[in-house]
């Protein structure tokens, strides 16, 4: 298991580095392809490389979140703790107060996340 999230790290450092301008199209294609499994690991692996990429932190919150939900539930815990993680590091990029209870109603509170936020669900969500 090790090895093969090795394997795919390597596999998102070469296609982040082929995709040139845009360093979230590799897991943007995953998500097209309704892969969240792929996208979260493509997005943890970006976020490890260029951690300030507010966009990816928010796509990234986004994919956790629905995984939290959809995903193996043996992996729960693990996509809950990186939501949290994420969201953390979202209040504080934006500014805000934290609210955990509501996390997403809290991002929607500034202008700037809220746009963020509703581009990060629309791959997962169409809205």
């Amino acid at each position: 298991m090790k090895r093969a999230m090795m394997a795919l790290g390597l596999a998102a450092s070469l296609t982040l580095t082929a995709c040139g301008g845009d360093p979230m199209k590799a897991s943007a294609d995953a998500l097209a392809a309704k892969d969240t499994v792929k996208a979260e690991a493509l997005l943890d692996a970006l976020l490890k490389d260029q951690p300030g990429l507010r966009q990816a932190h928010m796509q990234h919150f986004v994919v956790v979140e629905y995984l939290v939900d959809q995903g193996d539930a043996s992996r729960q815990k693990a996509f809950q703790d990186k939501a949290l993680a994420e969201y953390d590091w979202l209040v504080k990029s934006y500014g805000l107060a934290a609210d955990y209870k509501d996390m997403e109603a809290s991002l929607k509170a500034n202008a700037q996340a809220a746009a963020d936020l509703a581009a990060a669900r629309k791959p997962l969500y169409g809205e």
